[in-house]
């Protein structure tokens, strides 16, 4: 059921984060990292795979699409962070409702809680010499508007041609001018700048904040508690 994968993934996190060791741990599956109790679930679950990571989000989205074994070219992909394992049915199906009205990509999103500031860096880290502090100041240049800044989470829906596409420019893009993505539909913004995929939006679906991402101790224990609290209160 959903609280036993969410049991699964949280282990799972934790060793990850180690892919790159000797020769011989990156020829393990994956999928022998999982704590041992845990170990079965996926076996019970039909049509799961796994997939490397890799050094960048990009790179591990593209071994994921490789890895699919049937992929039809009108499909759309989900994709969702393994770090944020207290996602929802619920918030999932908004997610895909809403990439299905915008031509097939969507993003869950949440609202900004705070404010933000655009700052931009002037000056030289270089000082006066002899130790002396640098000329480098970080200025505040402008204060967006909140009411239109929102917080990407995951899942990220995507067409298999946008996504696919998407991944070649970033993958042909030179090692003196490399792009980098820190979310998926992203590319869409990418594409959009080269003149391709313009009948294309990425629609917004509004989240859950409880849906974090696990990046540190603390992240754990509020996650933690989440789930307590909900096997509690059933």
């Amino acid at each position: 059921d959903d609280d036993r994968m969410i049991e699964l993934i949280i282990p799972y996190i934790s060793d990850t984060s180690n892919h790159h060791g000797t020769k011989e741990e990156e020829e393990e599956p994956p999928m022998l990292r999982i704590d041992g109790k845990y170990k079965d679930i996926p076996k019970r679950i039909v049509r799961i795979g796994f997939a490397r990571p890799g050094p960048e989000r990009q790179d591990s989205v593209r071994n994921g699409i490789n890895a699919l074994r049937y992929v039809i070219p009108s499909s759309s992909i989900c994709i969702h962070d393994a770090a944020r394992p207290l996602i929802t049915r619920e918030a999932i199906t908004r997610t895909a409702l809403e990439a299905s009205r915008a031509g097939g990509a969507a993003v869950l999103a949440v609202k900004a809680k705070a404010t933000i500031k655009k700052i931009i860096t002037k000056g030289s880290e270089h000082g006066g010499g002899n130790g002396g502090p640098t000329n480098r100041m970080m200025i505040v240049e402008s204060t967006p508007d909140r009411n239109t800044m929102w917080e990407a989470q995951t899942p990220q829906i995507l067409p298999y041609g946008v996504l696919n596409d998407g991944l070649d420019i970033i993958t042909q893009s030179s090692s003196s001018s490399p792009i980098e993505v820190t979310d998926d539909v992203s590319l869409v913004e990418i594409l959009h700048n080269r003149g391709l995929y313009e009948n294309i939006n990425v629609a917004a679906a509004e989240g859950d904040y409880d849906n974090i991402k696990l990046t540190t101790p603390e992240d754990l224990i509020f996650c933690n508690s989440h789930i307590q609290q909900q096997e509690e209160s059933r």
